[in-house]
């Protein structure tokens, strides 16, 4: 994957190893499909500092666990 930020090339792989299948849609944007037929769409590059925080957070709410969120508590 040339070209893809460090950060956006992390997230493919976590997603990756849990089941989840990204790819490239037409239009340049990532598709991510989880197990269960979730469905997320991302920028290929981010815009801001904020994109991948948003991403991250768009894709925990699908139910994707993250490195980051092993070691924190749920409410």
């Amino acid at each position: 994957m040339r070209g893809v930020c460090p950060d956006l090339r992390e997230l493919m792989a976590c997603a990756e190893a849990q089941g989840w299948v990204v790819t490239r849609t037409p239009g340049d944007h990532y598709r991510w499909r989880g197990p269960a037929g979730q469905l997320v769409f991302s920028a290929s590059t981010p815009s801001d500092r904020r994109s991948i925080k948003n991403l991250r957070s768009y894709l925990r709410r699908e139910g994707l666990t993250l490195p980051a969120d092993q070691n924190r508590k749920k409410k």
